[in-house]
């Protein structure tokens, strides 16, 4: 591929050659991370953050939507994600409240939050699983709330609505399991307010060729 003059690996008893160099490059990954403490602690190090695999570290890191993206301000989006944020409010999640609308043919075929799928003081009567760890671990199996884009998608094909073509406006950037879950059902576009991306949750959108949009105010 021509990406050096020469490609070698790197063992335990070839450390010492790297005393001839002033600056050395790795992979901002735990695997970096620990080489660099353990053996290169007097090195000048260059992280590189390009994507080589899913590691501990980028597993969980927040990616901003992608800058080019669509920006909307017309009224009926606004009004839509305003919908959104009211239905969020019903929420009793401990961690974040989110509202989804799902439209087609510009018109409101349902309304969902997150919400707990047995009652909504399921989490102060038993508990609230991830509130056992602390902020930012990564433990998305632990929950016990439903999100409201899955269960919009789930309400429509109870009632034999089809998704195919349609619009769903929320107020944060879905997740990586609802972005399958909207790519799947045939939504067209997204519209949100705010939130990042977590893991490929934008990639698994944009391969489906689902059109993302911005609303702003």
């Amino acid at each position: 591929m021509n990406l050096a003059p020469s490609v070698s690996i790197l063992e335990k008893n070839s450390l010492d050659e790297l005393s001839d160099f002033e600056e050395i490059v790795l992979f901002d990954d735990e695997i970096g991370r620990g080489l660099s403490e353990k053996y290169l602690k007097d090195k000048n190090i260059v992280w590189d953050t390009a994507f080589l695999r899913w590691n501990k570290m980028n597993a969980v890191t927040q990616n901003p939507v992608d800058s080019k993206q669509i920006v909307s301000s017309r009224d009926f989006d606004k009004k839509m994600i305003e919908l959104a944020y009211k239905e969020a409010e019903k929420s009793s999640d401990w961690w974040r409240h989110v509202g989804a609308i799902l439209i087609k043919d510009g018109k409101v075929i349902s309304t969902r939050y997150n919400k707990h799928a047995v009652t909504e003081n399921t989490a102060y009567i038993e508990g609230e699983p991830r509130s056992n760890f602390d902020a930012g671990k990564a433990i998305a199996d632990l929950v016990i709330f439903e999100h409201g884009e899955a269960t919009l998608i789930a309400d429509s094909a109870r009632r034999g609505v089809s998704t195919l073509g349609a619009e769903i406006y929320v107020t944060t950037f879905p997740c990586p399991s609802c972005a399958m879950a909207i790519a799947n059902a045939g939504i067209k576009k997204v519209y949100y307010k705010e939130g990042y991306s977590l893991l490929d949750a934008e990639k698994i959108l944009k391969n489906a060729n689902v059109e993302l949009i911005c609303v702003r105010e």
